[in-house]
């Protein structure tokens, strides 16, 4: 049998030589050297896939997959977080990244509520919270560095 073999701990699963993209063939599994299923297949896949290719989530060259309803807006907080932390873990004081996710979180879950039109009875509790977490660290920031508001005397 001409084919190919895929090693998968103790198991082995050999597939028939396939005579073209989107033809039918037979896969054999072994367990530990013996033939414990056997399967035909009537049709296969007309296109390829490379060895490393997975099942991705979200949006891939190769996938029609994509990120809609309120997938979309957990990549998007998942992203301003990852910027926020890439900012934080920077040299410099990683009150900066603090500061960016509580702006960018706050400004982001307004933009949903007013120009999306989402709803939920968290959201805008959400949105005082970042605003407030927001403040509270500009606050501590201008401690920190001592600037104030105030215009000199």
């Amino acid at each position: 049998m001409n084919g190919r073999i895929l090693i998968l701990g103790a198991a082995a699963l050999l597939t028939a030589a396939i005579s073209g993209l989107g033809q039918g063939g037979t896969g054999v599994l072994y367990v530990d050297g013996k033939e414990v299923d056997r399967q035909s297949m009537e049709r296969g896949t007309p296109i390829t896939f490379a060895e490393k290719e997975t099942f991705d989530v979200g949006l891939d060259a190769r996938t029609g997959v994509a990120l809609n309803g309120s997938a979309t807006v957990i990549a998007r907080v998942t992203g301003i977080a990852l910027i926020a932390l890439g900012l934080a873990c920077w040299p410099g004081p990683p009150l900066l990244g603090m500061l960016t996710y509580g702006a960018a979180i706050t400004l982001y879950l307004v933009y949903l509520g007013l120009v999306v039109g989402m709803t939920g009875v968290l959201l805008w509790p959400a949105v005082a919270l970042h605003a407030i977490l927001t403040a509270l660290l500009i606050r501590t920031s201008c401690i920190t560095t001592g600037t104030t508001g105030a215009s000199p005397t």
